[in-house]
């Protein structure tokens, strides 16, 4: 089964035009940044996507496999920006967090709601929030709708997953480094 769902969204991938700001018929690209330095690519899981006509519309939708990215290392007490690549604002827009996973890479537990605020970015808009536990694991499964840009009343939806450890606050001795010690459950 799992060979199926890889195989069709590897399918839809390759069938995806590229995007143009003109041309919103594909979810936008997602990146992890911190002050200005892209970090890492959303994991695209999930979307449906509208191609709107004159007297038509069509629903494209394609589901991938859960998973997280390998986790990058962030700076303890900084904004953390997650940067959706396209023109039109969201129209809601959630980051849903865990702290741990279990060995199998899910994560365990209920997950924290993350109070984010959206800012126009030149290539796109950012939702920032805070990371102010050092030495954590964030699990990120974002989930956003954005409006079609030809019919404004089509909603579209997509999600993505990220993964990252906040370091240690300073000074940390040398031979320690809190983002390769944490257990992750």
């Amino acid at each position: 089964m799992r060979r199926l769902l890889a195989g069709l969204l590897a399918a839809a991938t390759v069938l995806a035009p590229a995007m143009t700001p003109a041309d919103d018929h594909r979810p936008p690209d997602a990146v992890l940044r911190v002050e200005s330095q892209d970090l890492q690519d959303g994991i695209n899981y999930h979307y449906c996507w509208a191609v709107v006509g004159e007297s038509y519309t069509t629903v494209s939708c394609a589901v991938g496999i859960y998973r997280f990215p390998e986790a990058v290392e962030v700076p303890f007490d900084v904004d953390v920006g997650l940067v959706f690549k396209s023109h039109t604002r969201p129209t809601q827009l959630q980051v849903f967090a865990w702290a741990l996973a279990g060995p199998d890479g899910y994560p365990i537990g209920p997950p924290e709601l993350m109070p984010v605020t959206l800012v126009e970015e030149a290539d796109g808009w950012q939702a920032r929030f805070e990371t102010l536990v050092p030495c954590r694991h964030y699990y990120l499964d974002v989930y956003g709708v954005w409006p079609d840009v030809d019919d404004p009343s089509v909603e579209q939806d997509s999600n993505w997953t990220f993964h990252f450890v906040t370091g240690a606050p300073a000074p940390l001795p040398p031979d320690q480094d809190c983002a390769l010690s944490l257990p992750e459950a």
